[in-house]
């Protein structure tokens, strides 16, 4: 069932829908999926900006990652399948 449907029902229109409804849970997890492809030299220089930048930049950082974990905790709870039964 879940490969008919990514095979026969997935269209740009179903994205964009989710896009509209979770951007910046989208572009969080978009990031994320990127920078496990990053080569090693790129995530060491990430780790050391982020380790050399003032704490008033972090907490910006920290803000910005908490507002994006609340978008992702306001979706509505699904209860998993087998309370169905």
């Amino acid at each position: 069932m879940i490969f008919t449907q990514v095979t026969e029902n997935l269209h740009p229109g179903v994205f964009s829908q989710f896009y509209g409804g979770f951007p910046g849970v989208t572009i969080l997890a978009i990031l994320g999926i990127l920078i496990i492809f990053f080569p090693e030299k790129m995530k060491n220089r990430i780790k050391e900006t982020l380790m050399k930048s003032p704490v008033w930049a972090l907490g910006i950082l920290l803000g910005l990652f908490l507002y994006l974990a609340s978008q992702i905790m306001m979706a509505e709870m699904a209860p998993p399948i087998y309370f169905d039964f």
